[in-house]
């Protein structure tokens, strides 16, 4: 390429360059235009007597709804139904204690008895393997002087 064309090429780069900074800059400037114009605007509207009236209506329509929605909830809460729901889930939660207690107790003995037979057994293992003709005597870790 020759240098002719190369400065002709960065020119053209350089003014590309330009224009897309000026146009960011442009668009920034129209952005901070729109957010000044917002907050004019929402100020001349708070400033409304009416545009007041209308937020306090608005806050008491949705206290009131809040409070609506309250009694219905502690209506349905403390209803005839809600009362026998919470009545079977007891005597479901209490039955079922009163199974795993039962369970428990049945098993217990059975598995003491098991635990019993696994221990005697591992004890005859141990005495047999302790009377084999060439076996020693496992060795005891030495205790450190204190």
């Amino acid at each position: 390429m020759t240098e002719e064309k190369q400065q002709t090429q960065g020119a053209e780069q350089g003014t590309y360059q330009h224009q897309t900074d000026a146009a960011w800059k442009d668009v920034g400037e129209q952005f901070k235009n729109l957010g000044e114009s917002i907050a004019d605007a929402f100020s001349s509207l708070w400033e409304d007597e009416s545009t007041r009236q209308h937020v306090k209506d608005l806050e008491s329509g949705l206290e009131s709804m809040v409070d609506s929605l309250g009694d219905a909830i502690n209506k349905a809460a403390h209803s005839e139904e809600a009362q026998k729901i919470r009545s079977e889930a007891d005597k479901m939660a209490r039955s079922a204690r009163e199974a795993g207690q039962k369970a428990y107790n049945e098993t217990r003995p059975k598995l003491i008895q098991a635990l019993q037979k696994v221990n005697e057994e591992i004890q005859n293992l141990i005495g047999n393997l302790e009377r084999e003709p060439g076996a020693e005597a496992p060795e005891t870790p030495e205790q450190p002087a204190e």
